[in-house]
């Protein structure tokens, strides 16, 4: 590596500290990377002229009378637009620098996909300016380096070149900076950098529960993507070979019993219809509920939830399960039983230590989160 290419690894390993790490001082940087105190000095004044970072006031340090400068990230220095694509309803969000972001619209997701191509255009357009580029979260399976949406289920989308499409309308965007990945993996790439119940762990499983079920893999810190993308697609582990029919074409797979489609359908077929536009919407009117009707319908899904989740651990082993989706809005009951039964039957007692918890974010919240994290770090890499 050359002295140039150094250069830009310690500009960018300062500016992820300082992402990582709101208000953290020059002199901590120093501790925490071991590089030189003028080092971490150049590269700082280098980022604050650059607009990507500020100072943010005084910090007390150890010692008798010791103050640093708090250093953030200036979270107007980029914009990044994300587009988290529902199965029934999809919103956009503005990206910031610091991934925070604002949210911009809802809207139902067209079924057509070039109506959806056509609808996300005109919104794009307003903001065409100001951005540096667009990310997409998705609820099927993604070839992020083709850029092509191989299929989601629900939403009947194959092969839909969705990188090119935009690229069509916006020719001037840099094509690397129109992004896509699985809603769940983009899920846990925000879990794992803001939820502190997780920090430091390396090897874990998010559940994401919405119309469908997915789930994403991290495996030694990294988002485990596989071959063909397609590693974490838990909904789809088959639990019952003579079970309903899933989207996918299979039968009994897990989703045909804890997603919010099958609990909310398993409810109304019993009892009658539940309040809502969607599905989603349905299954939280069905959470609030403190009727037994309500309830047995659902510790029957957190029965089925603790099947899945014991094939799960006997096969990774992980460190942590997270509950993503709309199981962020679980009553805690339910998670006491699942986790008491999931406990109970653990192939050893050491595995009775993985931490079995809710998300730190909802559905809307992590994927246009993690849809940011995902295009602010490959706008470091490509100009940081």
């Amino acid at each position: 590596m050359n002295i140039s290419s150094m250069k830009r690894v310690n500009r960018r390993i300062v500016l992820n500290i300082i992402r990582k790490y709101p208000g953290i001082t020059r002199k901590e940087i120093s501790n925490l990377t071991g590089m030189d105190p003028s080092t971490v000095t150049k590269i700082v004044t280098d980022l604050l002229k650059s607009g990507y970072i500020l100072e943010d006031g005084e910090k007390n340090l150890p010692g008798r009378g010791r103050k640093g400068i708090r250093l953030v990230v200036n979270p107007n220095a980029i914009n990044g637009l994300i587009v988290a694509v529902g199965v029934q309803k999809s919103c956009v969000g503005i990206a910031k620098f610091d991934g925070s972001y604002e949210l911009v619209e809802s809207f139902k997701t067209p079924q057509n996909f070039f109506d959806f191509i056509h609808k996300v255009v005109d919104i794009i357009k307003p903001f065409k300016s100001s951005i540096v580029g667009v990310s997409f979260s998705i609820p099927g399976i993604v070839d992020m380096k083709k850029g092509i949406i191989r299929n989601a289920p629900h939403l009947k989308w194959k092969e839909m070149k969705l990188r090119k499409l935009i690229l069509e309308a916006f020719k001037d965007f840099d094509p690397e900076m129109i992004m896509m990945d699985n809603e769940a993996k983009l899920c846990l790439v925000a879990e794992s950098w803001f939820n502190e119940k997780i920090k430091g762990l390396k090897n874990g499983v998010y559940i994401y529960q919405s119309e469908g079920v997915g789930g994403a893999l991290l495996i030694n810190g990294e988002v485990y993507h596989g071959e063909d993308y397609i590693a974490g697609e838990i909904g789809h582990m088959i639990v019952d070979p003579n079970g309903k029919k899933c989207h996918c074409g299979n039968k009994g797979c897990w989703e045909t019993l804890i997603s919010t489609e099958a609990i909310v359908q398993s409810y109304e077929y019993a009892y009658g219809e539940l309040k809502g536009d969607s599905y989603n919407e349905k299954f939280l009117t069905l959470v609030s509920m403190n009727s037994q009707m309500a309830k047995n319908v659902l510790m029957r899904m957190a029965d089925y939830v603790s099947i899945g989740i014991l094939n799960i651990l006997n096969v990774i082993d992980p460190q942590f399960v997270l509950f993503g989706g709309m199981m962020y809005n679980l009553p805690d009951y339910l998670i006491e039983r699942i986790e008491s039964t999931v406990k109970s039957q653990v192939l050893i007692p050491d595995m009775m230590k993985t931490k079995i918890l809710k998300a730190s974010m909802d559905i809307d919240e992590a994927r246009i989160k993690g849809g940011a994290l995902m295009l602010i770090n490959k706008y470091i890499e490509k100009n940081i």
